[in-house]
């Protein structure tokens, strides 16, 4: 049982340590360098438009949260398995579940959950 302990805190301190390292860097970024379109960068403390928090918001992650906010709309070439999306939206109808945001939100969660 020690060994297991000893192996569920291993991973425990390397889970924390990674997500604590992608959180300095996403707000070292955002501190440092411009957003498109500025002179110079923004702090961290935007009320609901925070960079900090939106600076995962990119890629697929926007066509995931749209899908769990809006569901499936027809769009060609795009196909997504739909198990993500279905996590997303209960996790969203969880958070709130009335802006883009709650989803948003489950997303990152499940994200470092998993």
């Amino acid at each position: 049982m020690s060994i297991v302990r000893t192996a569920l805190k291993e991973a425990a301190w390397v889970f924390v340590l990674s997500r604590l390292t992608i959180l300095i860097v996403s707000y070292v970024s955002v501190a440092l360098l411009p957003l498109i379109g500025q002179s110079a960068p923004v702090t961290c403390i935007h009320g609901i438009h925070n960079p900090c928090l939106f600076a995962w918001y990119h890629w697929d992650a926007m066509a995931y949260v749209t899908v769990a906010y809006q569901g499936y709309s027809f769009t060609p070439h795009v196909a997504f398995f739909p198990l993500w999306p279905l996590l997303i939206h209960f996790g969203g109808l969880l958070l709130g579940g009335y802006f883009p945001l709650s989803y948003y939100l489950a997303g990152l969660l499940l994200a470092n959950v998993c």
